[in-house]
């Protein structure tokens, strides 16, 4: 968090806007807990009311306050039903404030709103102020008096192809106030604005059904890839690492990627549990883009339990795979004495993806902590840094002494002793080694919590979750690559292709195999449509007459722009930085999707959470692509 204080010095028209939006959107706050004091002395139906729920009672706490309040409308036979939101902002320039109206059937309306009740100082800070989520019902003529008090201008104006109820924002709610970030009202995230979105996505997700894909669809998608890979032509499975893998390790077979085929028949039918995983991610998915995610995450575990199954199978190919993952340091030395130049030639090819997945890998982690670094407790931040530690030593430092170094050492380094350079390794190897103990350590006290004693969602998992994802991507890219020039040179021709098999699983013994078939199978995944209930939503907003979309474009066309606006507007205020707030606030209203109470307000669908990309990944992400591209621009 950013906070700059100007005293001694003219104030800049930066800190006077900012000091303007904090007393601005404090003082509309402080008008509703004036007015929330007042109504407390009143049981009339049309009163101001606090949604204030016990954490530790489950839903629907009927002798709560706000439920009560909620029976007192049926008991009056007041419509609670709608099917139209208007998402409104004030528009007297001294309050930042907006609020929604939910457009009730009889023509009633009914007012949902967040304000804060605290100091300017913890407003702005990570630990907040206590949060005020009200409701209050109103005539349409007593609306339209109230609301000639305070004008406002219309944000956008919501209508839905089904109807909720006054009930369905109140779960909103109800799921709002127990998940972490959001117990506390602060100006850059958890405010008035994200209340809106927060109701306003949830209902809106509620209208799509990506979580019951059908058995048929899926079998049929995955049966109509899997014959095609199968039917390849010899040119074209070379392009296919796994295939060509395969081919090479079984070359007297004409067809050898069968026994892979065969196996992804059995793991990905749906009969075996997977399109269940596949289903249960996605019921924990709020954002349609996060739908590469949970695709990634949910199938995780299908496709590691194919490359096990397929180890343990008799096929020629295999039986070679798992001789190689079994070699030893010693071993390798031995089968390769004499051949120094294979082995230079091969680590030559293989050094360069490894060094480019490092440099991507640790430039991600460089951005991400450019901008964590003010809001984060020094232990998470110290656990980002270290906890690739062992990947570095596994890649450079894992073989000192090492006769597969001494091709390295004559190519890049016999201008110095061998001596000096088998010390310098030993060196950086006890070095890192010591940083992982550290990380260890680290990982035991550090419990990724903010000023206010809440966990942040896990800030270290989902570090971790970024890292794989990025680690899985560069890898099976890169190192396709050099496997077709080292394949087209010959390199693997015979035995060299088991030579090859133990000097990379040596190098990088973590590299797994279902990183490249789940890598090969995404695409038609991710092609297969997301099933829908054939619910839509129309939309008018900024000056556009009414457009039916789906939540998908609802989501890319207004809640996104919403908060992305807001995020930057942070920014320029010094508050905060953008990509953080941005991620926050969607993964924060994730989080309350997934909290929703699990009868008639979601998917009857099994929810199977995943980590979510930390905040700051997205435009940590974006900045990597944006720097591959002025790479290869200034490669060519």
């Amino acid at each position: 968090m950013r906070i700059f204080c100007g005293v001694g010095s003219k104030q800049s028209e930066e800190e006077r806007q900012r000091d303007e939006y904090i007393s601005s959107s404090l003082e509309f706050s402080k008008i509703l807990v004036n007015r929330l004091s007042s109504s407390r002395r009143s049981n009339r139906h049309d009163r101001l009311v606090r949604i204030l729920f016990d954490r530790q009672v489950e839903w629907p706490q009927e002798d709560s306050e706000v439920m009560e309040w909620y029976k007192q409308l049926q008991q009056l036979n007041l419509e609670t039903k709608f099917r139209s939101i208007e998402h409104r902002r004030h528009t007297d320039n001294r309050l930042f404030h907006e609020f929604l109206l939910l457009k009730l059937l009889d023509g009633g309306i009914c007012r949902v709103e967040r304000g804060g009740d605290g100091s300017r100082v913890d407003a702005v800070r990570l630990i907040g102020c206590t949060p005020h989520d009200l409701i209050q019902r109103f005539t349409k003529d007593d609306y339209d008096e109230f609301s000639s008090l305070r004008p406002s201008e219309l944000i956008g104006d919501i209508h839905f192809t089904r109807e909720f109820d006054i009930r369905d924002v109140l779960a909103i709610c109800y799921s709002v106030q127990p998940t972490p970030a959001c117990t506390v009202y602060t100006l850059q995230r958890y405010n008035c604005y994200f209340l809106c979105w927060t109701i306003i996505s949830v209902l809106t997700r509620q209208l799509e059904s990506w979580e019951t894909m059908a058995s048929t669809q899926w079998d049929a998608a995955i049966t109509s890839e899997l014959d095609r890979l199968s039917n390849l032509s010899t040119k074209d499975a070379k392009n296919v690492f796994p295939l060509r893998l395969l081919a090479l390790l079984d070359p007297d077979s004409s067809h050898p990627s069968e026994c892979l085929i065969n196996r992804l028949r059995v793991d990905l039918h749906s009969s075996n549990g997977t399109l269940q995983k596949r289903n249960q991610a996605f019921a924990a998915t709020l954002w349609a883009d996060n739908g590469r995610l949970a695709m990634r995450q949910g199938l995780k575990s299908t496709f590691k339990s194919t490359e096990i199954n397929l180890m343990s199978s008799e096929s020629a190919c295999m039986t070679r795979f798992r001789e190689a993952k079994k070699t030893t340091a010693m071993e390798l030395r031995a089968s390769l004495a004499g051949r120094e130049p294979f082995v230079k030639e091969v680590l030559g090819e293989l050094n360069q993806p490894f060094y480019e997945i490092i440099v991507r890998v640790f430039r991600l982690v460089f951005e991400l902590l450019i901008l964590v670094k003010p809001e984060r407790s020094l232990p998470p931040i110290y656990s980002s840094i270290l906890n690739f530690a062992p990947d570095l030593s596994t890649l450079f430092l894992r073989f000192p002494s090492f006769p597969l170094w001494r091709p390295i050492y004559q190519q890049y380094w016999n201008n110095v002793p061998a001596w000096w350079f088998d010390f310098a390794v030993g060196i950086c190897y006890i070095y890192f080694k010591v940083m992982h103990y550290i990380r260890l350590y680290l990982l035991n006290v550090g419990n990724d919590r903010d000023g206010a004693g809440n966990n942040r969602h896990g800030f270290r998992r989902k570090l971790e979750t970024a890292m794989d994802l990025i680690y899985r991507k560069y890898f099976t890219q890169f190192l396709g690559r050099p496997l077709r020039e080292m394949d087209a040179r010959g390199l693997f021709a015979g035995a060299n292709v088991d030579a090859c098999l133990k000097i990379a699983r040596l190098v990088e013994p973590g590299a797994s195999f279902d990183m490249f078939i789940y890598d090969m199978l995404e695409p038609c995944l991710l092609a297969i449509p997301l099933p829908a209930q054939g619910h839509s939503l129309y939309l008018h907003f900024d000056k556009k007459k009414d457009a039916e979309m789906t939540v998908c474009k609802f989501q890319a066309v207004y809640l996104e722009p919403l908060i992305l606006l807001h995020a930057e507007r942070i920014d320029t205020y010094q508050l905060g930085d953008a990509p953080l707030v941005y991620d926050a606030v969607r993964n924060t209203i994730t989080e309350v999707w997934r909290g929703m109470p699990a009868t008639g307000f979601r998917s009857e669908v099994e929810m199977q959470p995943y980590f979510l990309y930390p905040e700051g990944f997205t435009k940590s992400l974006k900045e990597i692509n944006k720097w591959e591209s002025e790479k290869t621009l200034s490669s060519e």
